[in-house]
């Protein structure tokens, strides 16, 4: 399964120099929760601040066949939160804090922290997530999305998929949301965005707020993200897809072409490509897509510093 692309919710991001990219998440498949799962026991105290915005403090409990969101009115799902607290990933994040040797990507999303504390199974929990770099906003967007509210600037997305196909030869920028493979086809689905440089990018950022009036931003561009509305497009078998790689002991960042099995398992995480070099975006960067009548062509991962 992939972690939906790490930057797919955001309405703005800025890139900032911070660290290196985090997990994607695009999903390849589903799998229903077994009948009659019971909720892990946990009880967490969730504090979200934003400089702009008035402090959110609520209480998750999750007891057996019980789950309990107080206040109720802070957009947050106390069923899917609960059940979110039985993927080990999640709770190694809570108890663990965050793996001190993943790569993140220099992408800044904003001022918006969580701090989270209490149990869970008796694991005390005290942690906290921010959107200072792509790892914290995989966290937020997507690793912890049903126990904490969209970020400030995010957008629920919309209900459905667009299924509005590009125009010939056109370039498409934007994350990968979901891969799949159906009737010997690969379809993708993509959350187009608009990456902006100069006065643009710094007079969007203060608009989304990602930015005081008086700011700045830290380097030239910021990329734009309105919704998290999807376009669907078929992939061709004999598409190109170039990706930003790191060798060990050897250049990183550099580029490396590979095939669409690859792109694939490498999007689903959880089998070894059997690669020399590791995937340096790891999901989380966009890409930009070459579209002939329909179909992409062409698939080239863009690297954020």
């Amino acid at each position: 399964m992939i972690r939906p692309v790490c930057w797919l919710a955001v309405t703005a991001i800025a890139m900032t120099a911070c660290g290196d990219g985090g997990t994607n998440d695009v999903s390849t498949s589903s799998t229903d929760d077994p009948p009659g799962a019971l909720y892990p026991v946990a009880d967490l105290a969730i504090v979200v601040e934003h400089p702009d915005r008035e402090t959110l403090e609520y209480r998750l409990t999750c007891l057996g066949d019980t789950a309990t969101v107080t206040p109720e009115d802070v957009g947050v799902d106390e069923q899917a939160a609960c059940m979110s607290l039985a993927d080990d990933d999640v709770v190694s994040r809570l108890v663990d804090g965050p793996p001190g040797d993943r790569m993140c990507t220099e992408i800044y999303g904003g001022p918006d922290l969580a701090t989270i504390s209490g149990a869970i199974d008796d694991r005390p929990v005290d942690t906290a997530v921010d959107r200072t770099n792509g790892c914290g906003i995989s966290d937020w967007d997507q690793l912890l999305s049903d126990l904490l509210p969209p970020a400030v600037g995010v957008v629920e997305p919309s209900p459905g998929t667009s299924t509005t196909m590009a125009a010939a030869g056109e370039d498409v920028f934007g994350w990968v949301r979901s891969f799949e493979t159906s009737d010997g086809a690969t379809i993708v689905r993509i959350d187009q965005a608009e990456m902006l440089s100069g006065e643009e990018a710094v007079v969007a950022a203060r608009e989304a707020g990602v930015i005081g009036a008086d700011e700045d931003l830290p380097n030239d561009y910021f990329i734009r993200n309105p919704d998290e509305s999807t376009t669907e497009f078929t992939v061709s078998p004999d598409a190109i897809v170039v990706l930003q790689a790191c060798y060990e002991n050897g250049p990183c960042v550099t580029t490396e072409t590979v095939d669409l099995e690859t792109w694939s398992v490498l999007l689903g995480g959880e089998e070894d490509p059997g690669l020399d070099w590791l995937w340096y975006g790891e999901g989380l960067l966009p890409y930009v897509f070459t579209v002939t009548g329909g179909t992409i062509v062409e698939v080239a991962e863009v690297y954020l510093p």
